[in-house]
C-alpha cells in the first residue's frame, strides 16, 4: 500500500488512550488478498502499520481494510483502488536490470517496463539465464520475482526487493546465490516461496543466513579461492528441505544450523556431502537432523555433539 494506515484507540470522549491492544486488519470490501503483518500491537494507543499489501487478479474499486481487536469497536479504512501488476518474461540470456530484456509477451513481443518499482511480476522463463551486473532492484505494491522450470537467476550481485515482494521458485528453476548482501534486506527480505524441486545454489554468503524456514534443494557450493568472512549462521531457523541437501565445498568456513536454539531440520529428499563443513551447533543449542532419503558423505566434514538421524 503506497499509504500505511494507522489505528487510533479512542475512549467513549475520542481521546487517545494508552492502550496496547492487538489490531488485526482482515479485507473489508472487495475479492482480493491482504498480506504482510496483519497483526500488531498499539503503542499508547496507536497501530502504525508499515507493510500491509494489498494484491488482486483483476481491476479492484471501492476496496477497503477493517480493523478489529477484541473486545473494542471495529473500523473500517476509506476506500480505495487495486490495479492489476503487470507481468513481464525474461526474452533471453543478460542482466535482469535490463529493461529491455523484458516483454510483455512470452515470444519476445509486446512492450518494455519503465521501472522495476510498482509492483509487477517478473518471471525467468525456460532457457533464459540471467546474470546481475549490478544492484537489481524490485519493489511496488504486489511485485514478484518468478524462476520458472527451466529458469536461472544468478545474483553475482545484490538483489533487493520490498518487504512484500514474492519471490518464487517453481520446480526445475535455479537461483544461485553470489554475494555477500545481508538476506534479511535483500533478496530474502519479503516472502519465499521454493517449491519442492527448486534449487538454491550458495556460492558466496552473508554470514548471518537467511530467515527461511522451508526450501526445496539446497545446495553449498562456493569455490576453494573465495576467501568467506565467515561462517553461514541459520540461528535455528533452517527446519524443512523439502529435495535433497548437497554440500560440495564451503571454502574456509563452515555452515551452521545453530548456536544457542534446539532446532529440527528435516531433509526429505537425499544428503550428500564431497566436501566443506556441515557444524550442526557450534553452541548450546540441540540440532536434530533427520535425513528420509540416502545419506552420502565422500569427503568433507560433519560436526556433531548432537542427533544425527536416517
Amino acid at each position: 500500500l503506497a499509504t500505511q494506515p494507522a489505528v487510533y484507540v479512542q475512549d467513549q470522549f475520542s481521546n487517545l488512550t494508552t492502550s496496547n491492544a492487538t489490531i488485526n486488519a482482515t479485507v473489508g470490501t472487495g475479492a482480493w488478498t491482504l498480506d504482510g503483518t496483519t497483526s500488531l500491537a498499539a503503542v499508547s494507543g496507536t497501530a502504525t502499520f508499515t507493510n500491509l499489501t494489498a494484491t488482486a487478479n483483476q481491476f479492484i474499486t471501492g476496496a477497503t481494510i477493517q480493523f478489529t481487536s477484541e473486545g473494542l469497536t471495529s473500523v473500517t479504512s476509506t476506500s480505495f483502488n487495486i490495479p492489476v501488476p503487470m507481468v513481464y518474461y525474461s526474452t533471453g540470456n543478460g542482466s535482469p536490470s535490463d529493461l529491455n530484456l523484458w516483454k510483455t509477451n512470452r515470444d519476445g513481443t509486446g512492450t518494455s517496463p519503465v521501472n522495476f518499482s510498482t509492483g509487477d511480476i517478473f518471471t525467468i522463463q525456460n532457457g533464459s539465464t540471467l546474470t546481475t551486473t549490478a544492484t537489481w532492484i524490485v519493489g511496488g505494491n504486489g511485485s514478484k520475482i518468478i524462476i520458472e522450470e527451466g529458469g536461472t537467476l544468478i545474483a553475482d550481485h545484490a538483489i533487493t526487493v520490498a518487504s512484500g515482494t514474492i519471490f518464487q521458485i517453481d520446480n526445475g528453476g535455479r537461483y544461485i546465490h553470489n554475494n555477500v548482501g545481508s538476506f534479511a534486506t535483500t533478496i530474502m527480505a519479503g516472502t519465499e516461496i521454493f517449491a519442492t524441486n527448486s534449487t538454491v545454489i550458495f556460492k558466496n554468503w552473508n554470514t548471518t543466513g537467511p530467515d527461511v524456514s522451508e526450501w526445496g534443494n539446497v545446495e553449498f557450493d562456493v569455490p576453494i579461492t573465495t576467501n568467506l568472512s565467515g561462517a553461514i549462521q541459520f540461528s535455528g531457523k533452517l527446519s524443512l528441505i523439502k529435495g535433497n541437501l548437497v554440500i560440495k565445498s564451503t571454502s574456509n568456513r563452515e555452515i551452521r544450523l545453530t548456536s544457542a536454539l534446539n532446532v529440527d531440520l528435516l531433509v526429505m529428499g537425499n544428503y550428500n556431502q564431497t566436501g566443506g563443513t556441515l557444524n550442526l551447533s557450534n553452541g548450546a543449542g540441540i540440532a536434530n537432523l533427520e535425513i528420509k532419503g540416502n545419506f552420502t558423505k565422500s569427503n568433507g566434514t560433519i560436526t556433531t555433539g548432537t542427533n544425527v538421524s536416517k
